[in-house]
């Protein structure tokens, strides 16, 4: 039987990387800021850093569209709140259309970056996280787990069951 698209994707930005196998499994490595475009100094020199841009990033994404399941490994202190939204609703586009979402946050997943974790249907955390970052709610469409980080009481992470219609700390939420 033929493959349904040409060739395997292999993108390497340094930043964030892209690969889908033959068998349509993708897997995308994101380790840098989130931002809307390469941040410059006030004579309009780049500012070096490890930037995810919204234009290229997203234009890489397209190119997994068509990918089975997805598995997004995260280390990101977040950065701009837009993009990271507009990253989660693309990601969540793919999940309408039957493809598995995984994020594995393999240091921190902050602000924008627990945005964009929250896009994924399973998430996998190691021993010491960090996630979050500020007060923030976030509501998946289609998603029926809410996400919330109070930070006014000893940054507790939980997230809502709505099987059983409560609140569970992450420990009770993933094992």
């Amino acid at each position: 039987m033929p493959s349904i698209f040409r060739k395997p994707v292999a993108i390497d930005k340094g930043v964030y990387a892209m690969s889908m196998d033959e068998a349509r499994n993708a897997e995308i490595t994101m380790y840098g800021q989130i931002v809307a475009k390469q941040p410059t100094n006030w004579w309009g020199d780049p500012i070096p850093g490890d930037y995810i841009i919204q234009s290229e990033f997203l234009a890489d994404l397209d190119s997994i569209n068509r990918a089975k399941s997805v598995t997004i490994r995260m280390n990101s202190l977040g950065g701009d709140a837009g993009v990271s939204i507009l990253i989660h609703n693309r990601l969540r586009e793919l999940a309408a259309k039957g493809t598995a979402l995984t994020c594995i946050v393999d240091g921190v997943a902050m602000s924008g970056g627990s945005l964009i974790m929250c896009a994924c249907d399973t998430v996998k955390v190691s021993q010491l996280p960090a996630l979050g970052g500020h007060t923030a709610q976030a509501e998946a469409p289609g998603n029926t787990n809410l996400l919330w980080v109070d930070t006014s009481n000893g940054n507790i992470l939980k997230f809502y069951d709505s099987e059983s219609q409560t609140w569970k700390p992450v420990g009770a939420v993933w094992s």
